[in-house]
């Protein structure tokens, strides 16, 4: 019974959205969404609401949800707001987004206490078929009568009418935590003179309770799919690019017998790029896998042999952030990881003057991986991240594969040596949450 009684006032007190069914909804939408944080941003509450309650209707997601209920506390339509918390809350609930359903909670019961009730009770005599009760122009279902009722501040109006019956209506002002109680009489005959106005009972406001704590940014991103497109389990897949310069440091290990060569002997820095697919987890974890390509530069000694160089690394990384979220503000991040793939590759040609031979080489290891950046929101869909890492390990093995022309054959060696190498990267990254809107 309490269910269909809330879910009643729910109707009562909320606007029904028409999920967007085109592009030009979803554009619309968007566009809506950000003049909403616009006006947020400079303290136009009132003429906030709106954008945000237009933006819900024509593509409804859980991040506006909440920034629309943000909204109506500001402007102190607690009813409104509390409602939209307790459905944000069902929803990401639903959706295992417990980031969002912690805020919602905790801001719906921060303010419940504030939030002004009336209660419509009704006398038996005036229960006559047809008899009807309006709450502000809409039909107040029976289900709700002499329910205390959250309410918006501000002024409502109390309307009854039956079938050859005088109308009856009342105008009231509801005040933040007051509580009201109001009887609607049996309604008089047409055939009788018109009634005097009702007059209202009042019962003694409760005691205000102490103002809520300031609330917090409604959301960890601006907007969102619906709920049944989001990820089971509080994750929230991201995407991100990185490309930068690389830069080789350190030796390349030794087969017994053999002697460890400098890196910076073999190659020089060049250009990278990296690869991050993961998920974030609440509003400062993250989870990744990486794959990075490093294209480096022959060094002097090699110059006029090599073909082509380049390093190649794959792994599992984490990343604690203090600002996941794209409305800002800007936040720094940490990260590390397993480098369990790490391989250098070297193709050679014989020089002018010797027998043609061209060959392969390939060192193969695993490492960590260590580094650290800034979160910059750029747009409401991308973030924009300098950053350095530093990945350190060592190569245990060697392959090398020659054609017929090279007087050494191909061959697989153990590298036992301890020498340590590292690829030092500084770039930009582009992280896109793939779980908005």
């Amino acid at each position: 019974m309490i269910r269909r009684l809330a879910f009643a006032l729910t109707l009562c007190l909320l606007p029904r959205g028409v999920r967007a069914d085109t592009a030009a909804d979803k554009a619309l939408a968007e566009v809506l969404f950000e003049e909403g944080r616009k006006l947020t941003a400079e303290g136009k509450h009132e003429e906030a609401c709106p954008k945000f309650a237009e933006s819900q209707k024509r593509d409804p997601g859980i991040g506006t949800m909440l920034y629309l209920a943000n909204c109506y506390e500001k402007v102190g339509k607690l009813a409104s707001a509390w409602a939209l918390y307790r459905e944000a809350a069902q929803r990401a609930g639903g959706a295992g987004q417990t980031e969002r359903e912690k805020i919602a909670v905790q801001r719906a019961a921060a303010i419940e206490g504030q939030i002004p009730r009336l209660t419509v009770q009704v006398s038996q005599e005036a229960r006559v078929p047809g008899f009807e009760v309006l709450l502000d122009g809409a039909p107040l279902p029976d289900a709700l009568w002499g329910v205390p009722m959250p309410m918006d501040s501000g002024k409502h109006l109390i309307e009854a009418r039956a079938p050859g019956k005088h109308p009856w209506r009342l105008e009231l002002t509801q005040e933040q935590g007051a509580r009201q109680s109001l009887t609607v009489p049996a309604l008089a005959s047409a055939n009788e003179p018109v009634p005097a106005p009702a007059s209202m009972p009042v019962l003694p406001p409760a005691p205000a309770p102490a103002a809520p704590a300031p609330a917090p940014p409604p959301a960890d991103g601006p907007r969102e799919q619906p709920a049944a497109s989001r990820p089971a389990a509080g994750l929230a897949p991201t995407l991100a690019l990185r490309l930068g310069g690389a830069l080789p440091l350190g030796k390349t290990g030794a087969a017994a017998g053999g002697t460890s060569q400098q890196l910076s002997s073999l190659v020089t820095a060049g250009p990278g790029i990296e690869v991050n697919g993961g998920a974030q987890i609440g509003a400062h974890g993250a989870v990744f896998l990486f794959y990075a390509r490093h294209f480096f530069g022959a060094s002097s000694e090699l110059q006029a042999t090599a073909r082509s160089s380049y390093r190649q690394a794959a792994g599992i990384g984490a990343q604690w952030a203090t600002s996941q979220g794209l409305q800002g503000p800007v936040g720094f991040f940490g990260e590390a990881g397993l480098v369990l793939l790490d391989q250098l590759s070297l193709s050679t040609t014989s020089p002018a003057g010797e027998p043609p031979c061209s060959s392969d080489a390939r060192l193969s290891g695993a490492g960590v991986r260590l580094g650290a950046g800034i979160h910059i929101p750029v747009a409401s869909r991308l973030l924009l991240s300098p950053l350095v890492n530093a990945e350190v390990g060592r190569f245990s093995s060697a392959s090398v594969t020659g054609d017929a022309g090279c007087r050494r054959g191909s061959g697989s060696y153990s590298l036992p040596s301890k020498d340590l190498h590292a690829t030092l990267f500084a770039g930009l990254s582009l992280s896109l949450p793939l779980e908005l809107h």
